[in-house]
């Protein structure tokens, strides 16, 4: 068997919750550290009192005196924390962005105390971000995670995340555009408006109804700047002229987060772990592993910008088993193990 003779499939189907697993580190671009002060803040120890502390990151412990005990009430932040590392527990190289959130929650707790000793906290500052990735690498999947993380945090009120994308907010006539937009900005406040592809509203010569939808997003992030948080998402260099194509984006998304495409060995790993949730074994592992991480690499490389990722491994994945599946068709009887067992063939 080869490299070529492995199975080529792609389609645009999102497989959640494997897009993660196995992720390069991430690289945020900050403008500052930044976290809107909302009155909601007492509700924040509140929610988080009956939850088991954890450990605080080793890169926010503060040294104490000696024979100090820490105050009761730091608990919830180490609830906090706890959960913050349990929603990534599953991924991997989520370092600098498990960081960035254990940051804010630390400032949300210091303005918090200093609101209570009468010390003047931070405004209300920019919260949206900017995702910038290729199809398939966990754009979609943070932005769910980051919607409960907010709400643990107070941010959001509510633990919602509202997905869309172009058709979601262009009406087919002019005028109407503007409609369809407020509403659907209004069902997310409270919580995440996730706009993927959100380029797309840009890249057409004399698109009137783009323009229109940004004009009124832009308006509506401004009136409810302490009710919503806004991500936009895409290719790297579209979400660049994205933001610069309208002054109110640009001061608006001052954080941008950078999905990396997943190394060839990742994906392996993450075909791996796909197999051994649906309960698959493999025949000549060792060798089936080397062919697929040479077909990966050939297959980042012939793609490029239009590489599926995590996509692509599902699609792999289907494609694996639907050969299996008409091999043992064939077969006149087979037993439960063979029901399980991937043999080199089914690769092919």
């Amino acid at each position: 068997m080869t490299i070529d003779e492995l199975p080529n499939t792609h389609t645009n189907e999102d497989p959640d919750g494997l897009l993660l697993y196995g992720r390069t580190k991430p690289h945020w671009l900050l403008a500052g550290h930044e976290l809107p002060l909302q009155n909601r803040i007492d509700g924040l120890e509140d929610a988080c009192e009956q939850e088991s502390p954890a450990l605080e990151p080793p890169s926010l412990q503060q040294p104490t005196d000696q024979g100090h005990q820490p105050d009761s009430k730091s608990k919830p932040m180490h609830s906090i924390f706890k959960f913050i590392d349990q929603q990534f527990s599953g991924f991997v190289g989520m370092g600098a962005f498990k960081e960035l959130i254990y940051r804010q929650a630390a400032l949300f707790s210091i303005q918090q105390k200093r609101s209570k000793v009468g010390l003047n906290g931070l405004l209300s500052p920019n919260r949206h971000i900017v995702f910038a990735g290729n199809p398939g690498t966990g754009k979609t999947t943070v932005a769910r995670v980051l919607a409960s993380v907010y709400h643990k945090l107070g941010i959001c009120r509510e633990n919602k995340l509202v997905e869309t994308d172009r058709s979601g907010l262009v009406a087919m006539y002019l005028g109407q555009t503007a409609i369809k937009t407020r509403e659907v900005v209004e069902s997310a406040l409270g919580g995440v408006l996730f706009i993927d592809e959100a380029y797309s509203l840009t890249e057409q010569d004399s698109d009137d109804y783009g323009t229109e939808a940004i004009d009124t997003l832009v308006k509506m992030m401004e009136d409810h700047r302490d009710d919503l948080v806004v991500i936009v998402a895409g290719y790297g260099e579209e979400m660049d002229r994205f933001v610069r194509s309208n002054p109110g984006l640009k001061s608006r998304f001052s954080k941008r987060m950078h999905f990396p495409n997943y190394t060839a060995r990742e994906l392996c790993e993450m075909l791996l772990k796909l197999m051994k949730q649906h309960h698959y074994e493999i025949e000549s592992q060792d060798q089936i592993e080397r062919l697929l991480e040479q077909r990966f690499a050939q297959e980042i490389k012939n793609q490029g910008d239009q590489f599926g990722n995590g996509r692509f491994v599902r699609n792999m994945f289907e494609s694996i088993v639907e050969s299996q599946s008409f091999r043992l068709m064939k077969q006149a009887d087979f037993t439960q193990q063979e029901l399980s067992v991937l043999q080199p063939q089914d690769f092919c």
